[in-house]
């Protein structure tokens, strides 16, 4: 199953909801404040805690002994170490296109960045300055400290000024007025002058390791509180390793996802056999759900529809590098019908290795240590089925999900989420059969009762009707009067008329490990960016809401449609998040 991320049946990175709902519109959110973090806003400073929103023209700081992350509403992330400025130059982005810019300088200080869609899809319009040079991008994971007197080595004399930076994977450019260069994955540089071109170095300076820095020194007294540590004898030493972070601190997000790369015992038992062996996989799915991480007080809801089929091959069961939920997903569906999955309790546990990992669901190197997990799925509530409809059966339930790094540069990390996931499943569509004309009405049938980001249940009171024109290039979809209550007294009503989808298969994929081969393709249609209306209290100043719909045909003739339907409050942040799965019948 390709780039399943995080979730069993959701991709781990997925779109933000745009919007503003304030004066200014907030273009991130802070995921980790660790000490002194604010930011200067029109003149005035305003501290920044996690949830806090940030906007375009901020200059966010952080102090000594300090850090702070921020996603951006692109997917984005930015970690910053102690005793660092970094401004927010002009920053816009457009979910519903990918389309946007993102201009930043680093005032001073470090940061480690990687990349979000508009570092994907709009590189050109990515940058980041320092004094001494710009950094554009070729790639997404990057890391640069600005060192201008405030850089020590062990022996506490001042490394040499400038910038500093390497690249963990893609590449970047770095431009000032002596030229251009680029750097690739693994290598490192150094600008010491606006007028100078960057100079490899052999090894990184260990001051471009984000870890807690500040706090560790601030107790053991040495550098200086507030200062960043070079390596020995500068830049061209081998990086020592950084201190454990203190256990009252609280918790960094580091910019690396684990990949456990063994086999569960549970999983052995489901079949997978030592050698070559083969397991095919045919899945159409449509799901909605709401997920919150460990470091972030806001949750985030998604929706997503596609039909995945393909071939899983194992090769060795010791060296499966795949995410540890995502994999045990596809050998089950791959063995049994995917209902079985989605409505049976499964767990898994255990010490794998752990990977960097980019945003396409790729390692990126060397596993980077070793990390205890644990996971577990409840079995299914609020069941349905309906055999005219293309078979569909429908149902939620709920994920955990927890992992230390026990071992390696981020040992002693620990992270996980909790995921309240909605779902239906059914026959596989014939896509080549679909018509290009023609209107069609399909009925609701049924379909789970919304639930918050809180797993507290609502009542669906209406699913509404669905209208498919299909065409040339996909279809026109309209849904009217879906209607449903949450125990908040919030009441939600979604309409809407003639948008456009598509239907489109991706390119085949071919991915290939020592541990396993999974080849195969996924078809999925466009899904719908648009706006739900809200009424009760718990509603705000605000009555509408983001809503994103992902729909799926099923059955041979398209006699089923099933819609993941997800809201939460325009822009993000606090209020209320919806998720459910409807099914209707042709």
């Amino acid at each position: 199953m390709k780039n399943t991320g995080l979730s069993i049946i959701s991709a781990a990175l997925l779109l933000a909801f745009g919007g503003s709902v304030v004066h200014a519109e907030p273009v991130g959110r802070v995921l980790v404040a660790v000490g002194d973090t604010s930011a200067l806003r029109n003149g005035a400073v305003v501290k920044l805690t996690r949830g806090a929103e940030v906007q375009t023209g901020d200059t966010l700081r952080v102090g000594e002994a300090s850090n702070m992350q921020v996603r951006f509403t692109d997917e984005g992330i930015t970690a910053l170490r102690s005793n660092s400025e970094f401004r927010i130059d002009d920053y816009k982005f457009e979910e519903k296109t990918n389309i946007g810019k993102s201009f930043f300088s680093l005032v001073k200080g470090g940061m480690r960045a990687i990349t979000g869609l508009i570092g994907r899809y709009n590189r050109d319009n990515y940058a980041v300055k320092a004094a001494t040079a710009t950094i554009g991008i070729r790639g997404t994971h990057f890391v640069l400290a600005q060192c201008a007197g405030d850089c020590f080595n062990k022996d506490g004399s001042k490394a040499e000024d400038g910038l500093f930076g390497g690249v963990t994977d893609g590449r970047i450019a770095v431009t000032n007025q002596a030229g251009e260069k680029e750097f690739g994955k693994n290598e490192f540089f150094h600008v010491p002058s606006a007028n100078a071109l960057p100079k490899p170095l052999l090894a990184p300076p260990s001051f471009l390791r984000d870890q807690l820095e500040g706090q560790a020194k601030s107790k053991e007294g040495k550098p200086p509180a507030g200062t960043v540590a070079a390596a020995e004898g500068g830049a061209t030493a081998a990086a020592a390793a950084p201190p454990p972070a203190p256990a009252d601190t609280q918790p960094v997000l580091q910019l690396t996802e684990y990949i456990p790369a063994q086999q569960d015992p549970v999983q052995t038992n489901l079949g997978v056999a030592a050698g070559s062996y083969s397991y095919l996989f045919n899945l159409a799915l449509a799901n909605a759900g709401i997920y919150s991480f460990d470091v972030s007080s806001s949750p985030h809801s998604f929706s997503e529809a596609f039909v995945e089929q393909g071939v899983l091959t194992i090769l060795d069961p010791t060296k499966l590098a795949q995410e540890q939920d995502a994999f045990f997903a596809q050998l089950v569906t791959s063995q049994t019908p995917a209902l079985t999955f989605l409505t049976n309790a499964f767990s898994v546990s255990g010490t794998s290795d752990y990977y960097a990992y980019d945003q396409f669901g790729n390692p990126i190197g060397a596993p980077a240590g070793t990390v205890n997990f644990s996971w577990a799925k409840t079995a299914a509530t609020n069941t349905g089925s309906n055999a005219l409809a293309g078979n569909l059966s429908w149902g939620r339930h709920t994920e955990t999900e927890q992992a230390t790094i026990v071992s390696g540069l981020d040992m002693g990390i620990t992270f996980g989420d909790t995921r309240h996931e909605h779902w239906a499943t059914g026959d596989l569509v014939d896509f080549a059969a679909l018509p290009t004309t023609g209107t069609y009405s399909y009925a609701w049938v049924g379909g789970t009762n919304p639930t918050d980001q809180n797993g507290n249940v609502g009542t669906m009171t209406n699913g509404g009707t669905v209208g498919v024109a299909f065409n040339s290039t996909g279809a026109q979809v309209s849904l009217t009067g879906a209607t449903w209550d949450m125990p908040s007294y919030n009441s939600y009503s979604l309409s809407f008329s003639n948008v456009q989808v598509s239907l489109a298969q991706t390119a085949a994929y071919a991915t290939t490990t020592a541990g396993w081969t999974d080849t195969g393709t996924r078809t999925y249609m466009s899904p719908i960016v648009t706006t739900a209306i809200c009424t009760g209290e718990g509603c705000g100043t605000s009555t509408t809401v983001s809503a994103r719909i992902s729909g799926m045909l099923f059955g041979a003739n398209a006699e089923g449609l099933a819609a993941g339907i997800a809201t939460q409050p325009t822009g993000g942040g606090a209020g209320e998040y919806t998720a459910s799965v409807q099914a209707y019948k042709r």
